[in-house]
């Protein structure tokens, strides 16, 4: 039986007390994982380029010009799979909390987390729903008009995704780009797909969902309550 892949995880905090917090967060939700700690642009961008990091807590604010928006850049600028977190001080009192979220998820981010929670479970919630491949947002981002407790969430069967799409939507859903989505699905003759044709699709579940761009759809399917399929669930392969 082959091992499963040891898991990595980048922490990136400047103030040292609060990284400890973390790391002893996570040491408890996943013991046998490596976090890797840094405190610093640099050192992230170090981390993430000599090793395989499967997630990331990311500080926005560091003590430097860089930020944790940055790092986010280069993760997707070097087509990393990598799900990373976000961690700020901006919370809902803040003028400037909603435009830094929607910052995040432009660049790739799979949560936000305000700094000022204080609730552990919340923590633990957040870092659960991004481990699982889903998105996590705080609660003033996600108000829902609709009363939870009478709502139904839509099937996927009802946006038209099913078959080729569902498998891109999936892959989409789960932090990949469009040229390793490429890479793992095959046409009819064998070959893998072109990134043109992932693309392709990609465009299509944007028009039917309504959205521009991956980022968008991320929030859309959350807002909705839209249970994502696992990649296993598919037949799909998960690639590390």
């Amino acid at each position: 039986m082959n091992a499963q892949p040891q898991l990595h995880i980048l922490l990136l905090e400047n103030e040292g007390l609060t990284r400890a917090g973390y790391r002893a967060l996570l040491y408890d939700m996943l013991p046998q994982a490596v976090v890797l700690e840094a405190a610093t642009y640099a050192q992230a961008v170090a981390c993430l380029s000599q090793n395989t990091i499967q997630f990331a807590l990311l500080d926005y604010k560091l003590s430097e010009e860089k930020t944790g928006l940055d790092v986010l850049h280069f993760i997707s600028e070097q087509g990393l799979i990598t799900r990373a977190i976000v961690l700020s001080g901006f919370s809902a009192d803040g003028g400037l909390a909603h435009e830094l979220v929607w910052q995040c998820l432009e660049a790739g981010a799979f949560g936000y987390i305000p700094k000022a929670t204080e609730n552990v479970r919340v923590l633990r919630e957040a870092l659960a729903t991004v481990f699982a491949g889903k998105l996590f947002l705080p609660d003033f981002v996600t108000e829902k008009a609709t009363n939870t407790a009478c709502y139904t969430p839509p099937s996927l069967e009802s946006f038209g995704i099913r078959g080729r799409l569902l498998e891109v939507f999936v892959y989409l859903c789960h932090a990949y780009p469009h040229k390793v989505i490429a890479k793992q699905l095959r046409g009819k003759n064998g070959a893998e797909l072109s990134e043109g044709t992932v693309r392709n699709y990609a465009a299509e579940i944007f028009e039917r969902f309504a959205v521009n761009n991956k980022s968008e759809l991320l929030l859309k399917v959350t807002q909705l309550g839209i249970q994502v399929p696992s990649l296993q669930a598919l037949g799909l392969a998960n690639v590390d």
